[in-house]
């Protein structure tokens, strides 16, 4: 697993967008996926088996930025928000 946890990731991603004046759907978004994700009792599990989308407020987008993650170590998204 890369060096942050996804939920930590998540969330920096929508105090990013929230900072940038994104819309507050889409922040809500991925502050909305970190909370759930953080209560999944074994997440490398879900994720590992391709399960991400079942978690109530993942969807198909928050999903591959995940796999990406989870890939290579890396976030393409969380990289150039940062920058």
């Amino acid at each position: 697993m890369p060096q942050k946890s996804v939920p930590t990731l998540l969330e920096q991603i929508a105090a990013l967008l929230e900072i940038k004046g994104e819309n507050p759907f889409k922040v809500r978004a991925y502050y909305n996926a970190a909370k759930a994700l953080s209560a999944v009792e074994d997440l490398d599990a879900v994720i590992k088996s391709k399960r991400l989308k079942e978690i109530e407020g993942v969807g198909d987008a928050i999903a591959k930025k995940i796999d990406e993650y989870v890939a290579t170590g890396n976030m393409t998204y969380y990289e150039e928000l940062a920058r």
